[in-house]
């Protein structure tokens, strides 16, 4: 965008191109900030809504301190960042900058391996773990499998695996701690049942769950990530769950000493069991904020915004009315050309909101894990029959093609009947 700053005018410093960002950038820019964006790719889906963009890593502390120093920053942030959020809080307390949570906090809730250990200090049921820094270790471990490998500190799917032999479990250890920046890797217990996602806001220490998801996941494949796929809203669970889910979100933010931030978990649900995988103080990727906004009115941006500022911001929510399903579309190997259908799709009805996540001539991996997801898309139905019969419109009428022509589309991730929870009719 290129705007001139005002001699008066304070600045923003924001980490992280991604979706979710430009409608941060919109409402820092609308409250009167001065926006630099940092992000190491040269064209990030957020640069035309910054005022200006800088390309570094976000993960490269001395330069976004170098950068925040050179621009006067006001406030440094990443909502919707895990590893980012570390820096913007390192940084942030370097320079004497309002943070959300301290950078040791930062540190508790991106190293999966300190998160479990806080998280079972702090009461929140979760499976057995342990961690590692080479395969070898592992053996010596009374761990029973089916089990889960994943890297301490990657964020979405790269590098989690089900593991169901000592075999299978030293190659998902070496994938894991390749990818690891820290070079550990978390070997934990394997929860049967359905995964879901809470979405929740502690605010003046009382902490509120705004919205449940059930997430679609891909059928375990050896040697690939255990991928998401979608979700469902919303998760149409048991008056007990959650009670347990309301205790389990006020037990994370008491164990992680949070305040006036939003933040999320990921958790299995078997009968009336609950067994929390994961949880970040931020909101979720891409779809996260939009969800929220559409399906319960809560603006989650604005209480990130708020809570790093110190001001005051409102909880006001309510429950879904109507079906939601969220589709990731992932494309095979290859790169990528045209992706088809969407903006048709919405022009009539038929999807509320989609967003493209890669752009002409990325290059798409060879397995099929969160590098391969090229847009995302959003149903409502008034019914579990309408939104059945929209996701297959949906998914019968879009494609994704490469640079040749052919299509590239992963078409056998389809929503069915059977993944839609009742509750709602």
């Amino acid at each position: 965008m290129n705007t001139q700053k005002k001699e008066s005018q304070p600045t923003a410093v924001v980490l992280g191109g991604t979706i979710p960002h430009i409608e941060l950038l919109n409402k820092l820019r609308k409250k009167g900030y001065y926006t630099v964006l940092i992000d190491y790719y040269q064209e990030p889906p957020a640069k035309p809504f910054a005022d200006e963009h800088v390309c570094e890593s976000t993960l490269d502390q001395e330069a976004v301190c170098r950068i925040a120093k050179e621009k006067q920053a006001a406030i440094i942030l990443a909502p919707c960042v895990d590893q980012a959020n570390v820096v913007a809080c390192r940084v942030s307390e370097k320079l004497g900058l309002p943070v959300p949570y301290d950078s040791e906090t930062a540190m508790n809730v991106t190293d999966k391996g300190r998160m479990k250990k806080i998280m079972i200090s702090s009461g929140v049921p979760t499976s057995p773990f342990a961690v590692v820094s080479d395969p070898a270790q592992a053996d010596a471990l009374d761990m029973q499998y089916p089990a889960v490998v994943k890297p301490v500190d990657n964020n979405g799917s790269k590098g989690v695996r089900r593991v169901d032999s000592d075999d299978e479990r030293a190659a998902a250890l070496r994938d894991a701690l390749s990818l690891s920046r820290a070079g550990r890797a978390v070997i934990e217990g394997f929860n049967e049942g359905f995964e879901i996602q809470v979405d929740c806001v502690v605010k003046d220490h009382v902490t509120h769950v705004i919205m449940t998801r059930r997430r679609l996941k891909t059928k375990p494949v050896k040697g690939n990530a255990i991928q998401s796929f979608g979700s469902v809203i919303p998760a149409a669970l048991s008056e007990t769950l959650n009670e347990k889910i309301g205790e389990i979100a006020s037990s994370i933010a008491q164990g992680f000493k949070l305040n006036n931030t939003p933040f999320f978990m990921q958790a299995i649900v078997n009968g009336e069991d609950i067994s929390v995988l994961e949880f970040a103080p931020r909101i979720g990727g891409t779809l996260s904020y939009f969800l929220m906004k559409e399906i319960t009115g809560f603006d989650a941006l604005d209480a990130a915004v708020a809570g790093i500022e110190g001001e005051p911001f409102s909880v006001a929510y309510h429950d879904a009315t109507h079906y939601y399903t969220t589709n990731i579309v992932y494309a095979r190997h290859g790169i990528l050309g045209e992706i088809t259908g969407l903006e048709e799709m919405k022009e009539k009805g038929k999807i509320r909101a989609f967003f493209y996540m890669k752009s002409r001539g990325s290059t798409l991996g060879t397995a099929m894990d969160s590098r391969n997801r090229v847009a995302c898309y959003v149903i409502r139905g008034e019914s579990r029959a309408e939104l059945l019969a929209r996701a297959a419109q949906v998914q019968d009428h879009i494609d994704v093609f490469d640079e040749k022509g052919s299509s590239i589309m992963c078409r056998e991730l389809v929503l069915t009947d059977s993944m839609i929870p009742g509750g709602i009719v």
